[in-house]
């Protein structure tokens, strides 16, 4: 539960990170980090409930 929800955070910080929210600007690749954070999130949390 709680990788997943560090995962879901990490997914937000390099989307934001892309859009210039975050300090400092961050490549455009970040946007294959926040989707790749947010799947393994995604991953995590239902292997953690359909167990």
């Amino acid at each position: 539960m709680l990788l997943s929800v560090i995962f879901l955070f990490l997914a937000l910080y390099f989307y934001y990170a892309d859009s210039g929210w975050v300090f400092p600007p961050a490549p455009s690749w970040n946007l294959l980090w926040a989707a790749f954070c947010a799947v393994l999130a995604l991953i995590l949390f239902l292997k953690r409930h359909h167990a």
